[in-house]
């Protein structure tokens, strides 16, 4: 097992290609047609099932993980680490980041999978430095604890957005610049600010909620 992990660590370091995907395959990885795997650090991971035409840039790190599964058309852009501690999956479950057809996991977040992370379908974790956490301490019993964070469909998570460990949010919900999120967010259609994610807007329209497949790209707009 340890030599497999040291393997699939070796190859992906390697620039996406044909020839690596084939050996990521034949390591376990469950890969479909138009998926690239750009150069990166992934390292103990379990389970990787990746569907077809999913994108996954350079300079990750991807560690220490029951699973990790992105649906058809899905994102993780770069420089992002994703990891989950150990002991505590082993103890608890979880260790698992799911991502839906057509979201994206853009630049420079962190997310720790101890508990479970799952992403909704057109969902966009944007911007730069957010962080997921999924596990803490509890004071009054001195122990570690974890608890699973799920985010919608159609969600717009900002900026420098924090994630704490047990959060729901609905559908259709966009989380604004510098929030910090640490409750059941709800209802569907809202808009959410401030340091604890205060609804200021609801029953939000755009062709945001609308669009039926894609990363959302800047040449967008002008198409």
């Amino acid at each position: 097992m340890m030599l497999k992990m040291m393997m699939i660590a070796l190859v992906g370091l390697a620039p996406s290609s044909g020839m690596k995907l084939a050996i990521l395959r034949s390591l376990g990885w469950r890969i479909g047609q138009g998926t690239s795997v750009g150069p990166g650090l992934y390292f103990r991971l379990m389970s990787v099932t990746l569907a077809s035409d999913v994108r996954i840039g350079p300079f990750n790190v991807i560690r220490d993980m029951a699973e990790l599964t992105v649906e058809s058309r899905g994102r993780i852009g770069q420089w992002n680490w994703i990891s989950s501690a150990a002991p505590l999956v082993e103890a608890r479950g979880g260790g698992f980041l799911r991502i839906g057809a057509d979201s994206a996991v853009t630049s420079r977040h962190y997310m720790d999978c101890s508990g479970g992370v799952t992403i909704g379908h057109h969902t966009t974790v944007a911007g730069v430095r957010s962080t997921f956490i999924t596990h803490g301490i509890v004071w009054k019993s001195a122990q570690q604890t974890s608890g699973g964070i799920s985010i919608g469909d159609y969600c717009i998570v900002s900026s420098n957005v924090a994630i704490a460990p047990g959060t729901s949010i609905d559908h259709r919900v966009v989380i604004g610049m510098g929030s910090v999120v640490s409750h059941v967010v709800a209802p569907q259609g809202s808009l959410y600010v401030g340091g604890r994610a205060t609804a200021v807007k609801r029953d939000l329209e755009g062709a945001y909620f609308r669009r039926e497949r894609g990363y959302i790209r800047d040449i967008e707009a002008r198409d």
